[in-house]
């Protein structure tokens, strides 16, 4: 009897505490809505922002597990922030020396749980029609980038499990350092091209681009409806690289088990 009873009172603190875990992941839109950090319980609290900002030339962002925006907004005469994260305390943003620097990472010393559905997040910068940048520094671990009618001297891009992409981008010159993350362009033009990935693809779409110089391990390359121009090079190992209705100068190619396909390309 004793026995039974200990069953019982099991299964009711059992049933409490999932109810207890429930309701507080509902509340707080989900997922790991308590969490255990330097010994303690707390319930991270969620941000929104919706800033104007001073003016910068330079962007310099480091985030995981967010979607990260960049573009132009041809409504607004200053440059504005736009977020929405699960914690708070992981967010932080200023203008700098003329450089808008923007963290969010979460530290990875504590344990989370709870139920329901997070949400959308995201880290919007939004620039004015007339803006132009210096630099963009980027850094991201499970993120997806998107740059969108940006116009930018130099982008540096060091990404991992994430995914970056240039749509109507000017540039200069593009760097990119890139682990397990595809690279697309979309009807972007850039003057130098220089990407390194391993387990990742690049995408140049309808793109005009420059001095292209690609190493790629365990990926491909998918040229498609993009002019290729000036000095190019790719080493691709375990890859594919294949051009659709391109045209294109002068590019060598260092394959190890990998093919070429050329369509309608000149």
């Amino acid at each position: 009897m004793a026995k039974l009873f200990k069953l019982i009172l099991i299964g009711f603190v059992t049933i409490a505490v999932g109810l207890s875990l429930a309701t507080v992941g509902y509340l707080n839109h989900g997922v790991n809505s308590i969490q255990l950090r330097h010994g303690r319980f707390f319930v991270p609290q969620e941000a929104k922002v919706h800033e104007k900002l001073t003016s910068f030339s330079k962007i310099n962002i480091a985030a995981n597990a967010i979607n990260v925006n960049i573009k132009r907004d041809n409504s607004i005469s200053k440059p504005k922030i736009i977020a929405r994260v699960d914690d708070s305390d992981d967010f932080t943003y200023e203008v700098n020396n003329g450089t808008l620097v923007v963290k969010y990472a979460q530290n990875g010393d504590y344990t989370g749980v709870g139920f329901g559905s997070s949400g959308s997040t995201y880290i919007t910068v939004l620039l004015p029609r007339q803006m132009s940048l210096k630099d963009i520094q980027l850094t991201g671990n499970d993120s997806g980038v998107i740059l969108k009618q940006v116009t930018v001297a130099k982008l540096t891009a060091n990404l991992t499990y994430s995914g970056l992409r240039l749509q109507q981008v000017n540039a200069d010159k593009v760097i990119t350092s890139n682990k397990d993350s595809d690279l697309r362009t979309i009807k972007a033009n850039i003057k130098n091209l220089q990407t390194t990935s391993h387990g990742g693809d690049v995408k140049l779409e309808r793109s005009q681009i420059a001095n292209f110089d690609g190493d790629l391990e365990d990926g491909d390359v998918d040229i498609d409806r993009t002019t290729v121009s000036g000095d190019n090079k790719v080493m691709i190992a375990d890859g594919n690289i294949k051009f659709t209705d391109a045209t294109i100068s002068t590019f060598a190619a260092n394959l190890q088990e990998s093919d070429v396909a050329m369509n309608r390309t000149t």
